[in-house]
């Protein structure tokens, strides 16, 4: 019953670790955490994250038990057991509900493996904080990604698992780990002069972080949307579905009751300051980003990228030198958009990627403005994702805003309330944490919304539901199937449905900074043991391939390795509950009368580095360049 919308359907031996010590080091949390597959929680995580010895010595969890538990008999040479895993996910946003429905599924084949398994809900930017914090707080992140225009470029996932964002420096390397074999490909294809070069880096770097596991894809993540058509007139949709990064829906639909389009989005964040820079959710981020706001270059519906606020673009010296030249446009408030402002907002980027995680460092040299219309910039490597991934996706700022609110001195803590836009729809009034209505610009150079949208914010999946059968919204997206189903059998053809199928995934991030995660093996005997085939079929009918190998890059990503090269974890949809076993004794685990794992008696406890540090020079030479 649900169609697929086209979507991007595209689709060894060890190597030196080069100061990746997993390997041959262990860490363990130490204090218990009184949790069960079967029963209540008596204890939230009392070891990843409370009171220990951040000199590392005393382990990456601290706590009073020393032992991580009994051992229950048994005559084998075991080190102490391993701690139960707290698994967190993000509970206020879109997915939770299947999370909620398939989580269990992990924790009961980790149960299979010896372990016991807290499954705790966690507000997701507030995770996120915490992880890219380095604050250890969970053992394992059940995170998702979607698939965003500019994700189509693989830079994003490459370049956030090296070394260099990993611990406490607020970079998005969910699983914080660091590898220089996987680091020194992953950065240089940034700036590798051809696409077969910077392929074949990606390649390299994805093929050892299969080798190493510390991402753990499940099933694919697609997404689901539905609009009611007895309420707009649907358009614009393409290959970039209804949801919430494709604005060109947005703009090119009409409400055919009432005079606005209103979306309905669980755990959307409309926040007190409008500095959306500082988000870190794709999905947040897009309709400040290119609905209040343009960019020189964008994405259409079907992922096409055309001039918007750039009427043409000349790119010179290898990739080192772009120049744009500039529409007349005007922002919300009549300030025409000037080189100044353009210049502004990529050096307000640039200079603080610390607090804006969806930036990454570039090879920026200069940024001339020669007239009232021409924008050039200067880089010292080549940098042709610059067009593909950088430019797309930040909106042009109104550099007086954010100045005014001083962005410049605080980039983080700027507080935005009048948000001026470069944008096809301008903020007309919103309400905290509950909706924010946008009114069409007619200052734009290139867009002309038919209807002003309000985006209705819920706290949960259900809650968007009930609106949208009552009639109070007429579109939600990034809802389950078995939630849209329902909605079908009572609205019939009242209402269209479809599925953008993603190129990333569903996916699980131990945390490689401390012990378990901090070991191969097991990250990779967890990653055999799941049943991702019960897991698509209890959260999404079925509809969601298993993904088998160790890389975030599905097949069908235009950047993805080919068949072959990155390992797989298992070739089971089902799991491998004994090749996992077999694999974790192999390398001197084992298991105590009761039936609980426990590291090697010769096992290196130690953290990788201290928590809420990073990574050091001297065990990760690739960071001292």
């Amino acid at each position: 019953m649900l169609d697929d919308s086209k979507g991007l359907d595209i689709e060894g031996s060890e190597p030196d670790a080069k100061g990746d010590t997993s390997t041959s080091r262990r860490s363990v949390n130490r204090r218990t955490v009184l949790a069960s597959i079967g029963g209540a929680v008596t204890a939230g995580l009392a070891g990843c994250g409370g009171s220990q010895n951040d000199s590392g010595s005393g382990g990456s969890g601290g706590g009073s038990d020393q032992s991580g538990g009994s051992s229950g008999g048994g005559s084998q040479n075991l080190g102490e057991r391993v701690p139960p895993l707290v698994i967190e996910y993000w509970t206020n946003w879109s997915q939770a509900k299947a999370e909620e429905d398939f989580l269990p599924v992990v924790a009961q084949n980790f149960e299979e493996l010896g372990l016991t398994t807290e499954i705790k809900p966690v507000n997701g930017g507030t995770q996120l904080s915490q992880t890219f914090a380095d604050q250890r707080t969970n053992h394992i992140t059940k995170g998702y990604h979607e698939s965003a225009p500019d994700r189509a470029d693989p830079f994003e996932f490459t370049r956030i698992f090296a070394a260099d964002y990993a611990g406490g420096n607020g970079r998005p390397n969910y699983p914080n780990w660091a590898n220089c074999a996987y680091t020194e490909p992953a950065l240089a294809q940034a700036n590798a002069a051809s696409l077969e070069e910077r392929q074949k880096l990606i390649n390299e770097a994805h093929k050892v972080m299969g080798e190493e596991a510390p991402v753990i894809p499940l099933i694919r993540f697609s997404y689901y949307y539905a609009a009611r058509s007895d309420f707009i007139d649907i358009a614009g949709v393409g290959q970039s579905g209804m949801g919430p990064m494709n604005p060109h829906f947005y703009i090119q639909s009409e409400a055919k009751t009432g005079d606005s389009i209103v979306a309905g989005y669980s755990g959307f964040s409309i926040a007190e300051s409008l500095n959306f820079l500082t988000m870190s959710s794709h999905a947040d981020m897009y309709p400040y980003g290119h609905m209040l706001h343009s960019p020189l270059l964008e994405y259409d519906e079907n992922r096409e990228l055309q001039n918007m606020l750039a009427s043409d673009y000349t790119e010179e010296n290898e990739a080192k030198r772009f120049t744009f030249t500039l529409r007349d446009a005007t922002f919300h408030n009549g300030d025409p958009i000037t080189p100044e402002d353009v210049k502004f907002t990529f050096e307000q980027l640039n200079n603080n990627i610390g607090a804006y995680p969806k930036m990454d460092q570039m090879p920026l040299d200069s940024i001339e403005t020669p007239d009232e219309k021409t924008v050039v910039f200067n880089f010292t490597d080549s940098y042709p994702l610059f067009i593909t991934k950088v430019i797309p996706l930040w909106g042009i700022l109104h550099k007086q805003t954010w100045v005014d609110a001083g962005a410049p001195e605080d980039p983080a803590g700027a507080t935005i309330t009048d948000l001026i836009g470069s944008g096809p729809f301008a903020v007309d009034d919103y309400e905290i944490g509950q909706f924010m209505k946008m009114v069409p610009h007619d200052g734009h150079p290139v867009h002309e919304p038919n209807s002003p949208v309000i985006i209705q914010s819920f706290d949960d999946s259900n809650s968007a539901r009930q609106a949208f059968e009552a009639g109070e919204v007429g579109v939600i997206s990034n809802i389950v199937p078995t939630i849209l189903e329902q909605i079908k059998g009572k609205l019939g053809d009242d209402m269209e449905i479809g599925r953008l199928k993603g190129f990333l995934p569903h996916v699980l991030y131990p945390q490689s900074s401390f012990a378990p995660g901090q070991f191969k093996e097991f990250r990779k005997a967890l990653g055999a043991a799941i049943d991702r085939q019960k897991i698509s079929q209890i959260g999404y009918l079925g509809k969601e391939e298993p993904v088998l190998r160790g890389s975030p890059l599905l097949g069908n990503h235009p950047g993805s390795p080919p068949e072959g090269v990155v390992p797989k974890f298992t070739d089971d949809p089902t799991g491998d509950i004994e090749g996992a076993k077999a694999l974790l004794e192999e390398n001197g685990w084992g298991w105590d009368d009761n039936g609980n794992l426990h590291y090697p008696a010769d096992a290196d406890t130690s953290p990788l580095w201290p928590k809420g540090e990073e990574p050091d020079t001297g065990e990760f030479p690739c960071l001292s360049g």
